[in-house]
């Protein structure tokens, strides 16, 4: 919580490379939150976040398969 949304993708990135698993960080501001996500491996969390967009678990995000934001 209140962390920089700008720290979410250095921490998710440490997190996938470590495990080599999908990995997601989210900062909140309140009841909002900001984050990123990076793949890790063989997942495209690109389309996993946009669908999780487009189904409406999520407001919004986009990305590619090796990283996205949400």
């Amino acid at each position: 919580e209140n962390w920089h949304p700008g720290v979410a993708g250095l921490i998710a990135a440490r997190v996938a490379e470590a495990y080599q698993r999908p990995a997601f960080a989210i900062t909140f501001q309140g009841a909002s939150g900001v984050g990123s996500a990076r793949s890790g491996g063989g997942a495209d969390i690109g389309m996993i976040v946009k669908e999780a967009a487009a189904t409406g678990l999520i407001e919004h995000g986009g990305g590619h398969a090796a990283a996205a934001g949400l």
